[in-house]
């Protein structure tokens, strides 16, 4: 036990192990706040979709910017912006449930991230690891992506704080927020983005 216990003190006292809990901890934090939004609007599943449906966007971003942080980083906003334009569309205009607009967004974005991605790892010279993309890995977390992280933490609880009236009565009453003149349509994309 002692040995264990001096392990986790010297690997959380270099900076990687410094970095890995901090980064753990802001990204927890972010996930805490927007779940709540998330799960009472019975969305559970838009998480793990949009975390797979973002493929397609980082593949476009490899081959426009090659190997950056910050190309991954827009690729993966438009493709899920993409992704939740898409899901509500169908919500909206075909009439099915949100689990099943969510699982037919999730299933093709996906697959056309899987065709890229395979595509792009046959080149000679190139390789992109799909299980990092997909699971991701916190041992190889850059000061880029903490300071990435820390930013968009800032950026998330000012957000939920500005909005966080129009996105309770949205999540709770929709049809109440409407006659209150805020625009669900509006909230939910805000909470999507």
């Amino acid at each position: 036990m002692q040995e264990i216990l001096s392990y986790l003190y010297d690997f959380f006292s270099s900076d990687l192990g410094l970095r890995t809990l901090i980064i753990s901890i802001l990204v927890g934090a972010m996930c805490g706040m927007l779940g709540c939004f998330i799960v009472l609007r019975n969305m559970a599943l838009i998480g793990d979709a949009l975390s797979h449906a973002i493929l397609p966007g980082i593949v476009l971003a490899f081959i426009v910017a090659g190997y950056s942080t910050l190309g991954f980083f827009v690729g993966s906003v438009l493709a899920g912006l993409l992704s939740a334009f898409l899901i509500t569309w169908l919500q909206q205009k075909v009439r099915i449930k949100n689990d099943a607009a969510i699982g037919i967004i999730f299933t093709f974005m996906f697959s056309i991230g899987i065709i890229g991605i395979s595509w792009i790892s046959g080149k000679q010279g190139v390789h992109l690891d799909l299980k990092d993309f997909l699971f991701g890995n916190l041992l190889s977390v850059s000061q880029e992506d903490l300071y990435m992280s820390i930013i968009m933490l800032m950026l998330v609880t000012l957000i939920i704080i500005v909005f966080y009236r129009p996105l309770f009565v949205t999540t709770f009453q929709p049809v109440i927020a409407g006659t209150m003149g805020i625009n669900s349509g509006a909230m939910h994309y805000l909470l999507m983005l």
